[in-house]
């Protein structure tokens, strides 16, 4: 009972020398606590990768996967300089507190967008294109042109435009027609 009390003050200690909100510390805990209770209770087994930094980015990769699920309408493509396009084509800031302020990623999503004197992005990710187009699946348009014989193939090529709320995901990308347009593709054969 004595060292768990010793415990929550150290880890109170810990919260504000590294200015730490103490009640989401403990919230992310208890998070922590209830997921490994049902891992275990699903019968689920860790792998663990053998070099640390390897675990640290494969762990990184599955929560953000699974934060942009929730987070579509937060992604942001990189514009220029400081920019970002964000869905819609609202323009957005990495906000000036943010770790990710000086990488300028390609592709973020962000938790919140806050308006001040811009708008900005907080609490943020990095995110991969791949990924966004795989979690949005039928939220994603596409769109196909150039139809044109490709005699070493034997088939109708095209190229394939994908967006997401006005993002271009992929902006060329080369695509069987007879897959996605059979008639077209009939046409041109």
């Amino acid at each position: 009972r004595n060292a768990q009390k010793e415990s929550k003050r150290a880890g109170r200690r810990f919260c504000e020398d590294n200015f730490l909100s103490v009640p989401r510390m403990f919230e992310w805990q208890e998070l922590r606590r209830q997921l490994a209770t049902s891992i275990k209770d699903l019968g689920l087994k860790h792998s663990p990768v053998a070099e640390e930094e390897e675990i640290d980015d494969a762990r990184a990769q599955i929560i953000h996967k699974a934060l942009l699920t929730g987070l579509l309408g937060n992604i942001a493509m990189h514009y220029e300089g400081r920019e970002f396009t964000a869905a819609r084509g609202a323009r957005v800031a990495i906000h000036p507190a943010s770790a990710l302020r000086k990488k300028n990623p390609k592709w973020i999503m962000a938790a919140e967008l806050v308006e001040t004197s811009a708008l900005f992005a907080r609490t943020l990710a990095p995110v991969k294109v791949e990924w966004i187009e795989a979690i949005a699946g039928d939220l994603v348009k596409r769109s196909w042109s150039e139809p044109r014989w490709h005699r070493r193939r034997g088939v109708v090529m095209g190229r394939e435009r994908v967006t997401l709320f006005g993002l271009t995901l992929v902006p060329s990308r080369p695509v069987d027609f007879g897959k996605v347009r059979p008639e077209e593709a009939r046409q041109v054969f």
